[in-house]
């Protein structure tokens, strides 16, 4: 038999009872049996949940006494709005979560609902009393005069006395969301959602962003669209959807777009960092692959080879000052060759030493051609100014 009882569910152990009843006087030990087989049969099993406000959380090990260990991690102590025994009697009121994967403390003064399961009491994430993605409070409704009778309107200066490392967000937005949509809200203006763009029938995406927070108090609570352009942090997965992107370094539409379509992954935010512990960093690319900075780009490695790996195509790239050196001392060479031959002389008719005008033109124009190139104007004519090369590996990388 099922019944409940102010909102609890009960229901009896044992059926009807099975008893025979007989014309003739029942005797002492018959008269029990039938009272123990009646009160056997109205036994009752009860699951009851209630409301509890959060007094305690451990966070961390930080949050750990000397008669806790690192299974409390994620155990609150709460007061119920209502009686209910905390589980087990003798566990000094620590009540656990009742999942072990999916994470999500509560902070002091959330309202959390608590269920005993067995011999243990669990409870749930915190309840949505309020609608918020930031803090559920509703402080002070199980004050007793040892907890005292903090003021509810007073939130502010209730987190803000907090200990446990809890910081509000003042103006707290969730994520926009579309029918069909699933999405996880952060405290702290994160986002991850799975679904689709706007009135989209067949775009399908995973965004995942970090807001920069709002200073716009009319917008509190009001659910924020995700923006690539205004987002501190954006992970986009999508299928169809055109995303505008603000590309800083500006070389021409096709080299630095604009817009993105299409099945994509796009990351943007103030720095991408990836490194990798002790094995490779692959790119791959099926069309072209653009590297492109408004600074310094910087590609350093033991070998750096460009356009092929095979050692048969492979040839040394020139160090540009030295070839610069070289050819200014060969410069040198032939200027004072073009001296030395400009004065040379034949012998005439009579026997006599003649100049030889041909080659003393020639040495005349090797000489102005040499005077003019100078090691500035080498550099000028065959070094590049945005591109170096390094002599040497580097080592100790």
């Amino acid at each position: 038999m099922a019944d409940n009882a102010g909102g609890v569910f009960l229901n009896t152990i044992n059926g009807t009872p099975d008893i025979q009843i007989n014309e003739g006087i029942p005797n002492e030990k018959r008269v029990r049996d039938i009272a123990l087989a009646v009160a056997e049969s109205i036994q009752t099993v009860s699951v009851q949940t209630v409301l509890a406000e959060v007094d305690d959380v451990i966070y961390n090990e930080d949050d750990l006494t000397d008669d806790l260990t690192v299974y409390h991690i994620g155990c609150i102590k709460a007061s119920p709005v209502v009686p209910l025994p905390i589980l087990p009697e003798n566990g000094k009121g620590w009540i656990f979560p009742v999942d072990g994967q999916i994470k999500s403390y509560p902070i002091k003064g959330e309202l959390v609902a608590i269920v005993n399961f067995g011999a243990q009491t669990f409870y749930y994430p915190a309840t949505n009393v309020i609608n918020s993605v930031n803090n559920n409070l509703r402080i002070g409704m199980t004050a007793t005069q040892t907890k005292g009778n903090p003021i509810a309107s007073k939130v502010d200066a209730f987190l803000q006395g907090l200990t446990d490392g809890f910081t509000p967000v003042k103006i707290p937005r969730p994520v926009l969301q579309f029918p069909g949509d699933w999405s996880v809200n952060g405290r702290n203006d994160q986002s991850i959602r799975l679904g689709k763009t706007g009135k989209s029938k067949t775009d399908s995406v995973i965004k995942i962003r970090i807001a920069n927070e709002e200073t716009d108090a009319a917008f509190t609570g009001s659910p924020k669209a995700e923006e690539i352009f205004d987002d501190a942090c954006s992970i986009y997965l999508t299928r169809e959807e055109t995303v505008i992107v603000d590309v800083k370094p500006n070389i021409n539409r096709d080299v630095t777009p604009q817009k993105f379509k299409g099945p994509q992954i796009i990351l943007d935010s103030g720095t991408l960092t990836f490194n990798t512990k002790d094995k490779n960093i692959n790119m791959y690319s099926a069309a072209e692959s653009n590297f492109i900075s408004k600074g310094n780009a910087n590609l350093i490695g033991t070998k750096i080879k460009i356009g092929d790996v095979d050692a048969g195509n492979l040839e040394s790239a020139v160090c540009g000052e030295s070839l610069v050196k070289m050819l200014r001392e060969i410069i040198v060479a032939l200027q004072r060759f073009g001296g030395e031959v400009s004065a040379a002389t034949g012998v005439g008719n009579i026997g006599l030493p003649v100049p030889i005008p041909g080659l003393a033109g020639a040495a005349s124009g090797l000489n102005a051609f040499a005077q003019e190139q100078t090691s500035a104007e080498i550099e000028r004519k065959i070094l590049s100014t945005n591109v170096k090369v390094s002599r040497r590996t580097r080592s100790n990388l």
